[in-house]
């Protein structure tokens, strides 16, 4: 939800001409649309609560994908002596740099763990000189590749990872989230206490929250437990593309929009 985003992070001040301005906009466009589809709960109730708007134009419309234009899995066998982490998607400010710099340095101290970051945003060349002048040989970092490599990374990997910043005040809902429940993955997450993108990590049982840098050593010793206990592991991976089609599928979507054109 922009601008609030901006103003979160302390991009810009409540009264900066580029703030109004965008405020303006966004409450234009909110009175111009005849419905607005919110991501989750959290993010239609943000939007109701903030804004003079009649509540029937809101709904819940998830981000959704086409699990026909992705590619088949291969079903690799993978080693449960090596537990790998993979990161993909924007790596800017919103996505909260420092901590993933912290969480690098610490995954660096542990034993067969390796750390995939794969996106391109304003904060890539901080976190490759930190790779590189820390001398990191765990985590690998890398510019966007074409989607068919990048789906071939995520099938390599065990475990995906959601980092939003702590400041939030807005529920984000990252969209990386499809792709890594379609390849099987468990979900790790570090957000703020606003997203409720956490709601759905533990509800349907596919991964661990955690909140910020206090939470920073909770979150590897959960990293820790999963890579000694493959079958915890799988307690979370066994759940993540049913419950991608369930609650993500892209029929979803295009029930919720024809019915309205129907209208």
């Amino acid at each position: 939800i922009f601008p609030q985003n901006a103003l979160d992070l302390k991009i810009v001040s409540k009264y900066s001409p580029f703030y109004l301005y965008s405020r303006f906009i966004e409450k234009k466009l909110y009175k111009s649309v005849d419905f607005i589809g919110c991501m989750s709960k959290a993010n239609l109730d943000y939007v109701f609560n903030n804004n003079n708007i009649n509540k029937f134009k809101l709904e819940i419309n998830p981000n959704t994908i086409d699990v026909s234009k992705y590619p088949t899995k291969q079903k690799l066998k993978k080693n449960h002596k090596e537990l790998k982490l993979i990161y993909g998607g924007n790596l800017g400010i919103p996505q909260n740099p420092i901590l993933i710099s912290k969480f690098i340095s610490k995954i660096e101290l542990l034993e067969n763990i390796t750390f995939k970051i794969i996106g391109s945003g304003t904060e890539f060349n901080f976190l490759e000189k930190f790779i590189k002048n820390n001398k990191i040989n765990k985590t690998h970092i890398l510019s966007n590749l074409p989607k068919a490599t990048y789906f071939s990374e995520l099938e390599k990997a065990d475990v995906g990872l959601i980092f939003l910043n702590e400041e939030f005040s807005i529920p984000n809902y990252p969209s990386r989230l499809l792709d890594y429940l379609y390849f099987d993955l468990a979900i790790i997450s570090n957000t703020d206490i606003n997203t409720d993108i956490t709601d759905f990590i533990k509800n349907a049982n596919v991964g661990k929250c955690f909140y910020g840098e206090k939470d920073l050593d909770n979150m590897i010793l959960e990293i820790k437990k999963i890579k000694e206990n493959s079958i915890y592991l799988e307690s979370f991976t066994q759940n993540s593309y049913i419950s991608m089609i369930k609650n993500f599928n892209i029929d979803i979507s295009f029930d919720l929009i024809n019915k309205k054109i129907k209208k």
